[in-house]
């Protein structure tokens, strides 16, 4: 691709006037103080800034502040860190007026006089969404680590200090109408989902008859529900609750039964995200048939994340359970098993997981806490007509989210292009055409 005319070819390493590596850990001393350090965590990955309200502190002495303080207009490089996902190497601006250092995993640019940093910013980001940064990684498992020389030896076409100023206001102006677009179809995701739920916990509590006769459920918070429905006991519903065995990391296989972890667990759902998978080839024997998972079986988290509900779908084969997830078995006659999944994934399983785990003393739940949970049992006629109103509006809600996400990608997508096009003079923001005019005689 040719640049514009009066654009010019340099080396990304003479727009920078100094490169100083972050500082490390507190230093032991008596007139230190605490000063704001960025860490790449603290970056704001899509609005290309740093965020020093989020960072921890540093103990610094006042020379040590002097050399690594940022000033506004420098770019902070990550350095160090990255992953399979995201590599390491974004470039993000700072123009806070708030003292701050960055982190020993990134690096201060100060930037050369006659160039943009807001401009440059948006270049780097456009490297970076080209790749061209992976090309400096220099380690590439565990913490990856940029060789910052090397890609600062990286040439690019620059634009004239002039229409650097006007590219960065442009590309300032359309991100942040693009950013209040995206902003509003986030915020419609969650009501979506919000919906959703409210769905759930009011179909699980109530049912959809206004006019039905309503009593006294005797349990305060879940006040009064269908006459002719049952309070029961999770334990009253159910063969049995168990748990998965530990130490099976050792039985892990490339192909095989399936290994639920906690992982496989969808907050915003019942259903098991699967699209990651760990296989495990068991050991023969009672422990293994113990935690093997049949269709209908109902999952609920018991450490992390606790109280994320999953139910084993039909047609899964041979799967198993970990440690960390409960194995709730129930009785077909007396609940079927996916009203009991969203009863537990509604409000009124919630409302019981945060109030076993409340005042911070206890990491996790025992089986003896999952066997004691309280259930609304409506007639099990009553539970399918309302599994499948439930499921209908899941689907109702679920395409309208899909659309708004699809609606979502699409914006962020043409950010990106618009980053690219502008830095690399594929569209013209305005400034040549001035320039033009103003050569005329």
């Amino acid at each position: 691709m040719t640049a514009p005319a009066g654009w010019t070819q340099l080396r990304l390493k003479y727009t920078v006037l100094s490169i100083r590596n972050g500082v490390w850990g507190d230093e032991p001393t008596g007139d230190a103080t605490n000063v704001r350090c960025i860490r790449a965590a603290d970056f704001d990955r899509t609005h290309l800034k740093a965020v020093p309200d989020s960072a921890p502190y540093r103990r610094l002495t006042a020379a040590q502040l002097c050399q690594n303080a940022l000033e506004m207009g420098d770019l902070v490089l990550e350095k160090s860190g990255g992953g399979d996902t995201q590599p390491v190497g974004l470039v993000v601006l700072f123009d806070d007026a708030e003292t701050a250092v960055c982190s020993n995993f990134a690096a201060r640019i100060r930037v050369r006089q006659g160039f943009d940093s807001r401009y440059l910013c948006y270049l780097h980001a456009h490297l970076y969404a080209a790749g061209i940064n992976t090309k400096s990684i220099k380690q590439n498992t565990g913490i990856q680590n940029l060789d910052a020389g090397s890609y600062f030896d990286e040439r690019v076409d620059l634009a004239p200090s002039a229409e650097q100023r006007v590219i960065a206001d442009f590309l300032d102006r359309e991100t942040e109408q693009i950013d209040a677009l995206v902003a509003k179809k986030q915020r419609l995701i969650e009501l979506l989902q919000e919906e959703r739920t409210a769905v759930i916990s009011h179909t699980v509590t109530k049912g959809l008859d206004p006019e039905a006769p309503m009593k006294d459920s005797g349990i305060e918070w879940l006040s009064r529900m269908p006459a002719a429905w049952e309070v029961r006991r999770l334990k009253q519903l159910t063969e049995f609750v168990t748990s998965g065995s530990r130490g099976w990391a050792e039985f892990y296989a490339d192909e095989g039964p399936i290994f639920i972890r906690i992982t496989n667990l969808d907050r915003k759902s019942v259903d098991l995200e699967l699209s990651n998978v760990q296989h495990v080839n068991p050991p023969v024997g009672s422990e293994g048939e113990r935690t093997r998972v049949r269709a209908g079986d109902v999952l609920v988290s018991i450490t992390a994340d606790v109280g994320t509900v999953g139910i084993v779908p039909d047609g899964l084969g041979a799967a198993y359970v970990n440690q960390h997830t409960a194995l709730i078995r129930p009785q077909s006659s007396s609940v079927e098993p996916r009203w009991l999944a969203l009863a537990l994934h509604s409000g009124v399983g919630q409302r019981q997981f945060a109030a076993l785990l409340q005042g911070g003393t206890k990491l996790g739940l025992n089986l003896d806490d999952v066997r004691n949970l309280i259930v609304p049992v409506p007639p099990l006629a009553d539970q399918r007509r309302l599994m499948r109103h439930i499921d209908d509006a899941g689907e109702r809600l679920g395409t309208l989210s899909a659309t708004v996400s699809s609606a979502l990608e699409r914006l962020r997508e043409h950010r990106s292009a618009l980053i690219t096009a502008a830095v690399t003079g594929q569209i013209d923001v305005g400034a040549r055409k001035a320039r033009r005019q103003a050569e005329r005689p």
